[in-house]
């Protein structure tokens, strides 16, 4: 259950009042907080917005503002709170004081940071085996491409025998069939080393991005 904490302050931000749960968010007892400036153990990056809002609602006194500051314990621990701030009357109608009542969400904003994380680095894993699929395919073609210049020589060659001719280009065969009918099952053994050591150099290369 949340902790929800109450701070009558005065226009200038002095504190007033303030009940036990306010006490325990900020981390100071009672007697520390009452007359004391609020931004004094408000986060320094909080500050202007604290002033912003407290001046927000003198001008416009019908309303009330709700804003996320962060406050400063003893201990230098930060706490997240949510502030829903609002002006306090006299008799007359003037506004004398401001009642803020703050909710600890400080389990909650971690709770945010370590999804955004999670994203993060499914994202970035993502993007790492996009990369290591793109490298590995452009690798595994690589092999092949001295057996296609082999091929476009043997078609080109004057001198070549019937027989292997018989399966080329010249003879209107498409040059896979080349490919496979001649080159594929004299080079395989080399094509399968090639494939192998191209396999293993690119998940050496990629695997620390994969892991991490």
């Amino acid at each position: 259950q949340a902790v929800v904490g109450m701070v009558l302050a005065d226009l200038k931000g002095r504190v007033l009042r303030v009940n036990d749960a306010f006490c325990r968010i900020v981390g100071y007892p009672r007697d520390a907080l009452i007359g004391r400036d609020s931004t004094s153990y408000t986060h320094p990056d909080d500050v202007g917005r604290n002033v912003e809002q407290i001046a927000k609602i003198q001008r416009q006194p019908d309303r009330s503002a709700v804003y996320e500051k962060r406050y400063v314990r003893p201990d230098g621990e930060i706490v997240w709170t949510q502030i829903n701030l609002s002006p306090t009357r006299d008799d007359a109608g003037r506004i004398v004081a401001l009642l803020g009542v703050a909710e600890d969400i400080t389990g909650r904003k971690r709770s945010d940071e370590e999804l955004r994380s999670a994203k993060e680095a499914a994202e970035r894993a993502s993007e790492a085996k996009s990369e290591f699929l793109a490298t590995l395919s452009h690798e595994l073609r690589t092999p092949l491409t001295p057996v296609m210049l082999t091929v476009s020589l043997m078609e080109s060659h004057p001198h070549l025998p019937d027989d292997l001719r018989e399966a080329s280009y010249a003879l209107g065969v498409a040059k896979w069939r080349t490919v496979t009918k001649v080159v594929l099952p004299t080079s395989m053994a080399g094509i399968v080393t090639g494939v192998m050591l191209a396999v293993a150099r690119v998940a050496g290369e990629t695997a620390p991005l994969l892991f991490t």
